[in-house]
């Protein structure tokens, strides 16, 4: 489904430029799950923002389900990014003023979905993550584990090729955090292929496949038992 070619990526010029991916390659397969280790600043998050296409390699080839995606127009890029991938953040990024279910329909109102089939997919949504009984609340009478819910349950409505999660246990204490990749190993049980960043080791050890960066190379790769 994914494979990255011998990705570069460099930011600033002459003294001031960064190296922040030499030459990565990896692929995943579909319904694989994949955990990205390595300290600051080591071009995880680079990396995840190439997969988001939210970013750009400077060279090196990116394919998405046969797609090279350096090929694409914006206008395609932007199609593919809204439709096929979903993003899971440390942060959640929830609207405070909107509740859990207008949360959830967000990407469906950008991508022109009519008013019944968000509120029927964003009721099964709700129930799948279950938070149907939290529907009509803000963010701010919500959990922590509760916002996450949410923010798993936005990345899935317009029912995306690829999961990308950002470190998205890492602002929840031990047990919430767990429930939380609980829910990603049964999304990823269902299909779903997810790439996944993370700091803790526990966390990463859920994915089938581990790969840890250093100085935006990757410095080992293993299979998770």
């Amino acid at each position: 489904m994914i494979e990255v070619n011998n990705l570069y990526k460099t930011y600033g010029r002459g003294e001031a430029r960064v190296h922040a991916l030499q030459g990565v390659s990896l692929k995943i397969h579909q319904g694989g799950f994949l955990a990205v280790m390595g300290p600051s600043g080591s071009g995880k998050t680079t990396l995840m923002n190439i997969l988001g296409c939210i970013d750009t390699q400077t060279t090196g080839d990116y394919i998405f389900a046969g797609t090279n995606v350096k090929r694409l127009n914006t206008q395609s890029k932007v199609y593919l990014r809204n439709r096929r991938i979903g993003f899971i953040f440390q942060s959640f990024y929830l609207l405070p003023s909107l509740t859990a279910r207008q949360n959830i329909e967000l990407p469906m109102v950008y991508s022109g979905t009519p008013p019944k089939e968000r509120h029927k997919k964003s009721a099964e949504l709700l129930e799948l993550t279950g938070l149907i009984s939290r529907a009509n609340h803000l963010p701010s009478e919500l959990s922590g584990g509760q916002r996450q819910r949410v923010a798993i349950a936005r990345a899935l409505v317009n029912s995306p090729s690829l999961i990308l999660a950002d470190e998205p246990t890492g602002n929840l204490d031990s047990r919430t955090g767990d429930d939380i990749m609980r829910m990603l190993c049964g999304l990823n049980k269902q299909g779903a292929t997810i790439v996944l960043i993370t700091h803790e080791r526990n966390v990463a050890e859920c994915a089938k496949e581990l790969i840890v960066l250093k100085d935006g190379q990757i410095i080992s790769e293993a299979e998770c038992s």
